[in-house]
């Protein structure tokens, strides 16, 4: 059984599943007993239809999230940083951090900059504190 996880639009349990003709789709799962007491489980192809009660708990709780790991001092996506050091953006410059990675060279942030994307190393940056 391949892997369950949560639909972000929807919250539902999905799993990606394959076709008989080898077509990858995204199915959720529905159960039921038969008549000799048996479990079977039919995946039926996951149609989504959009909770804004779950999305906006969701929401919520990728903020708490931030807010703890800020508090402890880690750089996540959606905190905001200055650059200290570096060559290619310049020192002082207040971001917001969109992306966090390993480019080859080591742990890197993206960070929004007045309408455009930039790059620098994780070691570049630190954390601002509200």
């Amino acid at each position: 059984m391949s892997d369950m996880f949560k639909c972000k639009s929807c919250g539902h349990s999905v799993a990606w599943k394959e076709s008989k003709k080898g077509n990858r789709y995204l199915a959720q799962p529905l159960s039921w007993s038969s008549d000799e007491g048996n479990e079977r489980t039919y995946w039926p192809s996951h149609k989504c239809v959009s909770d804004p009660e779950w999305i906006a708990g969701q929401e919520q709780r990728e903020e708490e999230r931030i807010e703890a790991a800020i508090e402890s001092g880690q750089i996540v996506k959606g905190s905001w940083v200055d650059v200290v050091k570096g060559r290619k953006v310049p020192i002082g410059t207040h971001a917001e951090v969109f992306w966090i990675g390993d480019n080859g060279y080591g742990e890197s942030v993206g960070l929004k900059v007045t309408g455009e994307s930039v790059f620098t190393s994780a070691t570049n940056v630190e954390l601002v504190r509200a």
